[in-house]
């Protein structure tokens, strides 16, 4: 009885193990870019920080949107918008990151302008609409804590149905 029961153990074993798969829905994947996030960025003499973002996952062809809340600060004065960028998600195994690749800039609207000359800003950011800007970090797998799979990097990561499928 013991003998049978060695042999499929070893047999189970020895066989090659296959790619363990899990698919995160939207709202998983906006809890887990939190951890990115806020992110800052300089232009000229404004600063721009980039926070509150939400994902959205397309349904076909690795296509995602994210929108953000922006701040752009210079000195004591300050503007508030929301923005949203289109791209296409893409996994960088060797730097173990999740990115948006040439995202684009689709809509932006200020909230709150108390900066006394924004016309320049506003302007750079009009022309900035439909232009590609550099990728967009949704996630650094590096600061993130996968115990359940042995703390395991992905080695494929890939949008399906509006879910991220996540391969190990």
């Amino acid at each position: 009885m013991l003998r049978p029961l060695l042999c499929a153990l070893f047999l189970l074993l020895a066989l090659p193990v296959s790619a363990v798969t899990f698919t995160l829905s939207e709202k998983h994947v906006n809890e887990m870019v939190k951890v990115t996030f806020p992110q800052t960025q300089y232009y000229n003499d404004i600063k721009l920080t980039f926070t509150d973002p939400v994902v959205t996952l397309g349904s076909e062809d690795d296509d995602v949107a994210v929108k953000v809340r922006i701040r752009a600060e210079r000195a004591d004065q300050t503007l508030e918008a929301e923005g949203e960028m289109q791209g296409l998600l893409k996994y960088r195994p060797a730097r173990k990151e999740l990115q948006i690749e040439k995202p684009m800039l689709v809509d932006f609207r200020v909230l709150e302008n108390s900066l006394s000359d924004s016309r320049e800003l506003l302007e750079a950011i009009n022309q900035m609409q439909g232009r590609q800007f550099p990728m967009i970090l949704l996630l650094d797998f590096t600061e993130l804590n996968l115990p359940l799979f042995g703390n395991q990097m992905p080695r494929r990561i890939e949008i399906r149905n509006k879910h991220l499928v996540i391969e190990l």
